[in-house]
C-alpha cells in the first residue's frame, strides 16, 4: 500500500505544560514509576493537507513531583490525486502511524530531548524517553 502522505512535512512545538506538584511525604525518597503515554489527534484537516498533534504525557505513579506534557504539531500534505474526504480521522491517524514511522521517530526524539532537559532542570536525573510512539495501555 502506498502512502497517502507526501514525504515533506513541517513540525513545531505547540505546547509544553510543566508544573511542580506538592510532595506529601515524610520519606526522604519516593519510589515513582514514570510511564510515557503518546497520542495523535487531528487538529485541522483540508482536502490538501492535515495538521496532526502528537502529545507525550508523563504519567507518574503515585502522582508526585511534577506533571509534564509536550505537544508537537505536524503539517503534512496529502499526495496529489488522493481523495481523503471519505476517510475518518482515525483512519488517517492509522495510515500516518503505518507509513510515517521515520517522521514520528524524528519528532519523538526531539520531544525526548525536551523532556530530559526539562526534567533535569531542578538538579534531578533526566527522564529519557524512547523516540518511538508509545501506545497507551489498554484497560483490563
Amino acid at each position: 500500500m502506498n502512502s497517502i502522505f507526501q514525504e515533506q512535512a513541517r513540525f513545531s512545538v505547540n505546547m509544553i505544560d510543566y508544573h511542580l506538584l506538592p510532595v506529601e511525604s515524610n520519606e526522604e525518597t519516593i519510589n515513582v514509576t514514570i510511564s510515557p503515554v503518546d497520542s495523535i489527534t487531528v487538529t485541522r484537516r483540508s482536502l490538501k493537507d492535515i495538521v496532526l498533534s502528537i502529545r507525550r504525557s508523563l504519567k507518574l505513579e503515585p502522582v508526585a513531583v511534577y506533571a509534564l506534557d509536550v505537544e508537537v504539531q505536524i503539517l503534512i500534505g496529502f499526495e496529489e490525486g488522493i481523495d481523503t474526504s471519505s476517510m475518518k480521522d482515525e483512519e488517517i491517524i492509522q495510515a500516518f502511524k503505518k507509513s510515517c514511522g521515520a517522521l514520528i521517530a524524528n519528532v519523538l526524539s526531539r520531544v525526548s530531548i525536551l523532556i530530559s532537559t526539562i526534567t533535569s532542570a531542578n538538579g534531578q536525573m533526566p527522564v529519557i524517553t524512547q523516540p518511538v510512539f508509545i501506545e497507551p495501555e489498554q484497560e483490563k
